[in-house]
């Protein structure tokens, strides 16, 4: 037995496309769990499920990330259930309400990151001599640095 549980206003809708074998079959938000007391299928949010309803209430699924099922529940075929937005659940709901074959769309590569050129100064060619006497001017720079550093640290460390 199934409970059809089409309108749920005032909650949020989570729109699912099922799918076997990699073909969509289905798309849906029905979810079902197996009432033990009673032995029907109800009605419940997706956090409780352990099934889930085709969209025209004649079939039930079972997904392998819903709820575990006991060994008295009722066995069901096995399929897949991937979240999708609302847009893309009325477009596939369309394309099978026309009995098309669902066409998934293809998704876009990621943009290739821009790479931008290093602004380089306009004189970047050193000739080996102009390179030899940035070589003993940076030399010279660096002894005159390390020696301010030694005179400060003898007067801090006094």
């Amino acid at each position: 037995m199934l409970l059809n549980i089409s309108d749920r206003k005032g909650k949020s809708m989570n729109y699912y496309k099922i799918l076997k074998d990699g073909m969509v079959i289905d798309v849906n938000y029905v979810f079902l769990r197996w009432q033990e007391k009673h032995r029907i299928l109800i009605g419940c949010e997706a956090a409780d499920a352990q099934y889930i309803q085709s969209s025209d209430g004649m079939e039930v699924y079972r997904v392998r990330w819903l709820n575990p099922v006991n060994s008295d529940a009722p066995v069901f075929p096995v399929v897949e259930a991937e979240e999708i937005s609302e847009e893309e659940y009325l477009e596939l709901r369309k394309q099978l309400d026309e009995g098309l074959t669902p066409v998934e769309p293809e998704p876009e590569p990621p943009a290739e990151p821009e790479l931008e050129e290093p602004e380089l100064p306009a004189e970047t060619v050193m000739t080996v001599g102009e390179m030899r006497r940035e070589i003993l001017r940076l030399r010279e720079e660096n002894e005159f640095l390390s020696g301010c550093l030694l005179e400060m640290s003898e007067v801090v460390y006094a």
